[in-house]
């Protein structure tokens, strides 16, 4: 803590008029970063300067005594660390606590992303000569030293050679498998030693006034022309670029990719895509704790399949009884030509977060399939539920989780990989649908009536021939979304509708819900809509009957019985 009866060196406010949701999300960084740092160094005379500081839900303040380029380079390296396998190490991350493999996805992001540039890192191999090693100038206990850094002992045959190749390799478990990663071996990178460019060269203290910004340090703050780059540069309060430092800590990084079926069929091998999440922060210290959580992430889980999805994957999970509307950006980063060495912002969004919207991907995470990763003959590749990135890009759009499946399933699934996942995520989709508020009254009653009916269909066809019924039922579910996956006029899906329902005879639950269900039925909400809603029905109702105690239930009770008797059975079983 500080003596608040002096002014603070740096004092910094997540409401100040000036800030952006980048500057208040680096504020969060600075603020995770000194809480970690209190259990390394718990009082003042531990730290250089005697540096201290006062942390609230909504500010921090900074102060300390002596030259202040010296505090900071001190508080610098203690933010920032490399560890010993050559990975960057933030110590507001606690990562103590990360996985290694979260912590080397951590290290590829940032080098993919913020510091991708090599200005901006240093490897384990810039200290030494490219052209190579001279065994009898180099001092023997600088190549012991170098022998001790390297994980692998071909890369200091490799230096020898003046071909030096700063990749390292390391094997761990996720999943089930063990992966192969690879990564740069850094022993440095800008962060640590920022300090000169905060303070005056001469007297070593504090710049008050406006410094120079770049990219790695403040997104999209790049220099069109080089030449004249002392007019069109961008510039910075010292304040903020110092927070702008801690950036990183804040950020929660993703892989954009795409269904396996595409990623194994194409012949062409794209760069990954990466998402940079920034949240906007309300109060510090629970928005710290949101981003602590999110060390122990399971590795399939950073991978997504819409920029949607990684913006709820962010606050996934939080407990919605008391959640507040959270909003956060989305900067994706990717290469604009393939054999670019460098990735570029091509994509900038901003969401908002609310509870509704929240509970209802929870509810996905929970009833619908992982991500999964599959081995392969050169390493791996994960597995995305499509189903999930459709229904987070829905719900951040204010639309029904359904909105667009006929055109995803008719245009764009072309290697069948989201029909195939609905077929293995029936059971779940029914879950969650049955359990969202997302969901209107009438969009619910309809589903219902679809459900019942196709419950006497299936009735029906379990009757006829029992031993087969479990193929016959798969086989006419996927006639039925063939059928709708035809409909490209409102006449072809008002017929298709009439002869399902009719095949079905008297639906209880149409006569009960009458008045919420004719409206789609009879075209006056869009009959696309409509088509939406009958094809997610017809998804989400289990053709995999579980036949066992309640095969009776499902197909044979509702044929023998009135409604009353058929509860009755129910409750029985």
């Amino acid at each position: 803590m500080m003596d608040t009866s002096t002014q603070p060196k740096i004092h910094l406010h997540l409401h100040a008029p000036d800030t952006t949701l980048i500057h208040r999300a680096a504020i969060q960084g600075l603020w995770m970063t000194l809480k970690q740092l209190e259990t390394r160094f718990p009082t003042p005379s531990q730290r250089i300067g005697e540096l201290s500081w006062k942390l609230t839900p909504y500010s921090v303040s900074l102060d300390w005594k002596g030259q202040d380029k010296r505090v900071l380079d001190w508080l610098l390296k203690q933010a920032f660390q490399v560890d010993k396998r050559g990975l960057i190490s933030l110590t507001g991350l606690n990562p103590q606590t990360i996985p290694l493999i979260n912590k080397i996805h951590l290290h590829q992001a940032l080098t993919a992303t913020l510091l991708q540039h090599n200005r901006f890192v240093t490897t384990i191999f810039d200290p030494y000569k490219v052209s190579g090693i001279n065994l009898y100038k180099t001092p023997p206990y600088l190549l012991l030293n170098l022998l001790i850094k390297l994980l692998n002992p071909g890369q200091f045959y490799l230096l020898l050679k003046g071909k030096p190749n700063p990749q390292a390799s390391i094997k761990v478990k996720a999943y089930k498998a063990e992966l192969e990663l690879n990564y740069k071996q850094l022993s440095a990178y800008i962060h640590q030693n920022f300090s000169h460019q905060l303070c005056k060269s001469k007297t070593h203290q504090w710049i008050d006034g406006y410094i120079p910004i770049v990219s790695w340090l403040y997104p999209g703050a790049i220099v069109r022309h080089q030449t004249i780059r002392q007019y069109n540069q961008c510039k910075e309060r010292t304040e903020y670029a110092f927070a702008l430092l801690f950036l990183p800590i804040a950020c929660h990084y993703l892989i954009l990719s795409k269904g396996i079926n595409e990623q194994m069929k194409s012949k062409k091998k794209n760069p990954a895509k990466y998402l940079l999440v920034i949240p906007d922060p309300i109060n510090l210290e629970e928005s710290a704790q949101i981003r602590w959580r999110l060390n122990f992430t399971n590795y399939q889980n950073l991978y997504v399949s819409s920029v949607e999805e990684g913006a709820l994957s962010y606050y996934g999970k939080e407990i919605t009884q008391n959640f507040s509307p959270q909003r956060c950006q989305i900067i994706l980063y990717g290469k604009l030509m393939k054999k670019s060495q460098l990735r570029n912002p091509i994509d900038i969004q901003d969401f908002k977060i609310t509870k509704i919207a929240l509970k209802t991907y929870q509810l996905a995470c929970c009833y619908l399939q992982e991500n999964k990763i599959i081995k392969t003959e050169k390493n791996f590749l994960v597995r995305l539920n499509l189903i999930r990135g459709m229904i987070s890009k829905n719900l951040l759009d204010k639309q029904p989780i359904w909105r667009n499946l006929w055109s995803i399933l008719k245009e764009r699934d072309s290697y069948g990989e989201m029909r195939q996942q609905l077929k293995y995520n029936q059971q779940g989709l029914f879950t969650m649908i049955k359990n969202s508020d997302e969901i209107s009254g009438s969009h619910h009653a309809f589903i219902d009536v679809i459900h019942e009916a196709l419950k006497i269909i299936y009735a029906q066809i379990y009757q006829d021939n029992p031993s087969a019924a479990s193929k016959k039922i798969e086989r006419e579910n996927e006639r039925l979304k063939s059928k709708l996956l035809d409909c490209y006029k409102e006449e072809t899906f008002r017929h298709l509708m009439a002869k399902l329902l009719s095949k079905a005879g008297n639906l209880p639950t149409l006569n009960k819900n009458r008045r919420l269900v004719l409206p789609i039925l009879t075209g006056k909400i869009d009959w696309k809509e409509a088509r939406d809603i009958t094809l997610i029905a017809l998804s989400s109702y289990p053709t995999q009957a579980r036949l066992n105690r309640e095969l009776l239930i499902f197909f044979v009770f509702p044929l023998l019985l009135d409604a009353q008797l058929y509860q009755l059975a129910l409750i029985i079983l």
